[in-house]
């Protein structure tokens, strides 16, 4: 970006030229931090997640699309384990449940459809972590 303003400047025939180009490259630097820290939030459930996952390393993980989506990411594409959103899940046993309240709380235009089991957890599923943010389940 500075190399282009720097290139722009010096090939800038008029001083209103130059202040535009300073001024819009100013306004390009605000509105990608603004964007940066805005889109920050729809990840911090999945930051969360995966401190306690690296932790506890269990080898499959169900979440609702867009956790799993963000905790596939941070992992480089390459995950230690099976990462599997809600419809996709088939077998509940033997797993993890994260349950990212961002993403599922209903009304809200961000939620996504979850199954009835994320609304009344089975006996069997034991909290193993919860937050303001997520709730995790081991089944």
């Amino acid at each position: 970006m500075v190399v282009l303003l720097g290139a722009a400047l010096s090939h800038a025939r008029h001083r209103r030229a130059a202040a535009a180009l300073i001024v819009l490259s100013v306004l390009h630097g605000a509105i990608i931090h603004g964007v940066w820290r805005y889109e920050r939030r729809y990840a911090e459930g999945a930051r969360e997640a995966l401190e306690w996952i690296r932790r506890e390393r269990p080898s499959r993980v169900i979440a609702d699309d867009k956790t799993v989506e963000a905790l596939d990411f941070f992992e480089g594409h390459r995950p230690a384990r099976q990462y599997l959103p809600f419809p996709a899940a088939g077998d509940w046993g033997r797993s993890v449940v994260i349950l990212d309240n961002f993403w599922i709380r209903p009304g809200r235009w961000t939620s996504r459809p979850a199954p009835p089991e994320v609304w009344a957890p089975p006996s069997a599923w034991r909290k193993v972590y919860s937050s303001e943010r997520i709730t995790i389940y081991r089944t």
